[in-house]
């Protein structure tokens, strides 16, 4: 699921239920609880790639949309880099490009404007090139300028590098900032958390003459992700250039760094959607997930007021609402005999029937936190 809704109504949450019989009368109606990951899934996984390769456009982009998966792409804004159009400075691709892939869903975040290990830089100021505040907020700017249909909320550090300060001053400008681990995030994330979530790297070994030489890598990648399923958590992928295999002897003698297949790439997605139709993960991007996070971890309400048809709750996770707008997937509990509910939030209306777990029924909703549900009887 990729949603990106805003709504600007009222903080008032309605939910009106379709009783077949009794009234609700029991304050504990109403409950709400959020659930840890969208739909309930059991976990989490974001793609990521570095540096605006051309590849990314031509290869990696189609091999996604095929498994109806959405990523996170960390483009270097500098004009060394990124050209407006062709012709492009290889091996990096153009605005235009990323800005079609961003508008099939993929996110664009920053991965600066000249690619240098942010912890050497002085701090400066935001207009002084070669410094830290340049680097953050030149780059958030230039993407938010060429790709306007959506908010730069994330960044990748180049090198992977990071301390105290660089959180500091990212923290400014963006929500959330990945670098690398070897290990899937917690399914908590507090405060400076969101500044250290790392991605996996899958580091390739000589001799790649054949598409099989990379199986031992792809076990070890799934394993990571099975990891991640067991435990409940938040797997990420770092990768740069993807090509065929056609092209992998071409791209080691010029010195691509760890480059991946596109055979490789497709075997990936054929495991993850497997375990995405079974509910057992949920693939999204990585500034997606981080507003789930975060709206989860915010999430507040209050039942205001209860009739015989009707529950209503005031929700609100007093975050910046440009922003943190993704739906959140929640559970409130209603009377044992209710069958269905109509749930109407903004434009759209959907009725879902009720399920029991355990001793409670409940009905499964998405709700945006700040964003009015209304709700009428048909």
């Amino acid at each position: 699921m990729n949603l990106n809704i805003k709504i600007s109504t009222s903080a008032l949450i309605l939910i009106v239920y379709i009783a077949v019989s009794g009234l609700c009368n029991n304050m504990l109606y109403g409950q709400v609880s959020v659930k840890k990951w969208a739909d309930n899934r059991k976990s989490a996984f974001s793609f990521t790639f570095d540096d605006a390769s051309m590849t990314q456009y031509t290869y990696v982009a189609p091999v996604l949309d095929s498994f109806g998966f959405k990523g996170t792409f960390f483009v270097i804004t500098g004009s060394n880099y990124l050209t407006d159009d062709l012709p492009a400075n290889y091996p990096y691709g153009t605005w235009k490009q990323f800005r079609s892939m961003s508008l099939e869903g993929h996110e664009i975040g920053s991965h600066t404007v000249t690619h240098p290990s942010l912890i050497t830089l002085t701090t400066g100021d935001t207009s002084t090139p070669g410094t830290l505040l340049y680097e953050l907020h030149q780059s958030k700017k230039s993407i938010e300028q060429k790709i306007s249909n959506q908010k730069c909320i994330t960044i990748a550090y180049p090198d992977l590098d990071y301390d105290s300060l660089v959180i500091n001053k990212t923290s400014q400008f963006y929500e959330s900032a990945r670098s690398g681990a070897n290990h899937p995030m917690d399914s908590s994330l507090t405060g400076t958390d969101f500044y250290k979530i790392g991605a996996y790297e899958e580091e390739f070994n000589l001799p790649r003459n054949s598409p099989s030489d990379d199986l031992d890598e792809l076990q070890d990648f799934e394993n990571y992700l099975q990891s991640s399923i067991t435990l409940g958590k938040w797997g990420l992928i770092e990768a740069h250039e993807v090509v065929p295999f056609s092209q992998m002897a071409r791209m080691l003698l010029e010195g691509s760094w760890y480059p991946i297949s596109t055979e490789w790439l497709t075997s990936l997605c054929q495991w993850l959607k497997q375990r995405s139709d079974s509910n057992q993960l949920w693939v999204e991007t990585f500034g997606n997930i981080t507003r789930y996070m975060m709206e989860r971890e915010n999430f507040q309400y209050n039942i205001a007021q209860q009739t015989a048809t009707q529950i209503k709750i005031n929700a609100t996770d007093n975050l910046n609402n440009q922003i943190y707008n993704y739906p959140l997937t929640v559970d409130i509990t209603v009377p044992n005999d209710w069958k269905a509910a109509i749930i109407t939030q903004g434009s759209n209306t959907d009725t879902i029937i009720t399920f029991i777990d355990g001793a409670s029924t409940y009905v499964r909703a998405h709700v945006i936190p700040n964003g009015g549900i209304t709700c009428a009887l048909t």
